[in-house]
């Protein structure tokens, strides 16, 4: 019987050592994982500080945009109220027709007239 105990207790013995060494291997390589996220993490870390930096400039451009096609508009908009009151096309053939009616070309400069009057 106390070999056979002794067998037991060497069966048990080896037993504990395979488990002992699983257990060292799952520390190592628990290890390795915690650092690999830990690494993975602040990677993404990084990139997410990256991209929010570049939303807000993206946001800064967009304000900058908007203010400047405000801008614009407004101007567009004095544009088109200043050609609203601008003459008219009929207008313009109207005191064209005037102008032909009176015939400038025919009217006398002040030297012709002074030759004339003393003629």
């Amino acid at each position: 019987m106390k070999q056979k105990d002794t067998q037991s207790i060497n069966d048990l013995s080896e037993y504990l050592e395979r488990i002992a060494s699983r257990i060292t291997l799952l520390e190592s390589q628990s290890g390795d994982v915690v650092r690999k996220v830990d690494a993975d993490s602040s990677s993404l870390n990084r990139m997410s500080d990256d991209f929010n930096s570049s939303l807000g400039e993206v946001k800064s451009s967009i304000k900058l945009l908007n203010s400047q096609l405000a801008l614009v508009m407004s101007q567009i908009t004095i544009l088109v109220k200043e050609f609203k009151n601008l003459a008219k096309t009929d207008q313009f053939d109207r005191l064209k027709n005037k102008i032909d009616d009176w015939n400038p070309e025919g009217f006398v400069s002040r030297q012709e007239l002074k030759k004339f009057l003393k003629d």
